[in-house]
This record gives structure tokens, sequence and C-alpha cells, in this order.
């Protein structure tokens, strides 16, 4: 735990106390939340425009390999989508 914490300061701005329960103040966070809901559309629509480039090239959606035929993805990145979901089940 740093100083900070230990004292129930935000560990963002380093000037108000917190509830105990966070580690950052009520300001900080409020600040935080609106800033991620502002930007994460626009983040989603650069991540949608990247995956579509790459499907019409022939690439993989992750990296740069070729994709498999028929596939937007490599045989790599195939294989890990596939462990990833029989993990799921």
């Amino acid at each position: 735990m740093s100083a900070l914490e230990d004292y129930h300061i935000c560990t963002k701005c380093g000037k108000r106390y917190t509830d105990g329960i966070h580690k950052t103040c009520d300001i900080c966070r409020e600040k935080m939340r609106v800033y991620h809901e502002n930007h994460r559309e626009n983040i989603m629509e650069g991540v949608r425009k990247f995956r579509a480039e790459h499907r019409e090239k022939g690439l993989c959606i992750y990296c740069n390999s070729p994709a498999e035929h028929g596939k937007s993805m490599c045989k790599i990145h195939v294989e890990r989508e596939r462990m990833r979901y029989l993990k799921t089940k």
C-alpha cells in the first residue's frame, strides 16, 4: 500500500479524502467515468475500422499474418479463439 492509501487520500489527485472503500475520491471517479463514456465509442470505432480493413486485405484481425481461407483470423488466432470458446463451455 502507498502512503496515500494508508491515509485514505485519493491516489489520482492526491488532494481529497476517499470514502475508505475506493482508492480515488468521488470527483476523480466521476471524471474518469465521464471520460470513459465519451471515449469508448471513439476507440471502438477505430477497432472496427482496423478489423474491416484487415478483412478486406485478407489479413488476420489481430495481427498482420494472412488469414485462413474464408476466415478473418490466422491459424494461430483461430486456434486460440477455439480454445477460449471451449473453456467457457
